[in-house]
């Protein structure tokens, strides 16, 4: 792999790309912690639809992903994430109109895909932005963006919605799409990068990036416990008696805002090995404290934890990504590590929502945390070998 001389990270195309990420982003989070609750109060359903809610979004953005990758890669960064994001915005003014369950599924579906380009076209964009020698550390100040959105977004979300009893869920999704629509904005401004892939006619592999699909695997089952975390968190709060809900995000943001830029720069510098176990220790911890807290002290010190685990796991499985392919393949490198995401959160979200029916939220944490178990011991005996023999492909 190539070395370019050393160069500014935060160049004004940066800068801009970033602002307008964490503007769209913060879009999505101002209606996660508020979702469960429409659905649940105003639409009268039960818990379990809650995760139809979050999976039908995640299983659309990943239907989408392989064809958003392919087309960034043959067609350009440009028109094909600005078309999305334009989408982004109609679709995000469409939930003014989600009078019953039904319509605001389809919403989520098509909400869904938009998100599924927009998120595989900005991680690219950034990847191509950053340069090389400091891809570690860019991406993980870039990932930033979607921390602040976490952290605000649920927070703010709560407050513009207003006090129990009476909820305006219509002046919250009005925030919703004036936010998306700035982010519009703001990439507009942002000169775009103009790498293509050469056409050679359409194969498997313009779709599915098989040389990431080890490590996509891996961030399948973390995503997974995720799903629990942003399908049930305002629900497990409500049991525990918390009144800000929110807050759990806002501790989980903290924890993931101190280790990012950290992380991102030791991946530049040392390798993916002790990042990767680290983080899935303190996911199992975290997940494991989840389970058993009554109160609010544990329920933030949990978040703060799993925080510190995805600050980790997030900046150093991008980077990992964009290391092991040439810039042609990018968009569908990043396409194939997200929809493995989307997969997880989908089938987590419905999942895990059943599990809570027949047990409880303490119990499902608890399997969540246990089962990180699994990607833990597969990326130390096959990812990282992997990993290894890919970017030695890559760098001739």
């Amino acid at each position: 792999m190539k070395i370019t001389s050393a160069r500014s990270i935060w160049t004004p195309n940066f800068i801009l790309h970033s602002s307008a990420y964490f503007l769209m982003s913060l879009s999505f989070y101002l209606l996660l912690a508020t979702l469960p609750i429409y659905v649940t109060e105003i639409l009268g359903e039960d818990k379990s639809k809650v995760g139809y809610i979050i999976g039908v979004y995640s299983l659309a953005a990943l239907a989408i992903r392989p064809f958003g990758g392919y087309a960034l890669d043959a067609y350009g960064r440009k028109p094909i994430f600005l078309a999305a994001l334009i989408f982004f915005v109609a679709v995000s003014a469409s939930y003014l109109l989600s009078y019953s369950f039904f319509i605001l599924l389809v919403i989520r579906i098509f909400h869904g895909i938009t998100w599924g380009i927009v998120t595989t076209g900005g991680a690219t964009i950034a990847a191509d932005i950053i340069p090389e020698q400091k891809r570690g550390e860019g991406l993980g100040y870039f990932g930033l963006m979607i921390t602040l959105a976490m952290a605000i977004g649920p927070m703010a979300g709560l407050k513009i919605l207003g006090p129990v009893g009476s909820w305006s869920f219509d002046r919250l999704f009005m925030a919703s799409l004036i936010t998306s629509a700035l982010a519009l904005l703001l990439s507009l401004q942002v000169q775009y990068s103009t790498v293509r892939r050469k056409s050679a006619g359409i194969r498997f592999s313009d779709f599915v990036e098989t040389r990431v699909t080890s490590l996509a695997f891996v961030m399948l089952i973390v995503a997974v416990s995720y799903a629990g975390i942003i399908s049930f968190i305002t629900l497990y709060a409500q049991e525990l008696d918390i009144a800000q809900a929110g807050s759990f995000f806002l501790a989980y943001a903290v924890g993931v805002a101190i280790l990012r830029p950290f992380a991102g720069k030791f991946m530049d510098q040392r390798g993916p090995k002790l990042l990767m176990a680290s983080s899935f220790c303190l996911y199992i911890i975290g997940f494991l404290l989840l389970s058993r807290i009554e109160g609010e002290i544990g329920f933030l010190l949990s978040a703060f934890i799993i925080g510190l685990g995805n600050g980790i796991i997030m900046p150093t499985a991008q980077a990992m990504v964009v290391n092991m392919v040439s810039a042609e393949q990018r968009g569908i490198a990043n396409a194939t590590l997200y929809s493995a995401l989307d997969l997880g959160i989908g089938l987590g979200s419905v999942a895990l929502g059943y599990l809570t029916e027949v047990f409880s939220i303490a119990t499902m944490y608890l399997f969540c945390g246990l089962m990180m178990i699994v990607p833990i011991v597969y990326f130390l005996i096959f990812v990282v070998k992997d990993y290894e023999n890919k970017i030695k492909t890559v760098s001739k």
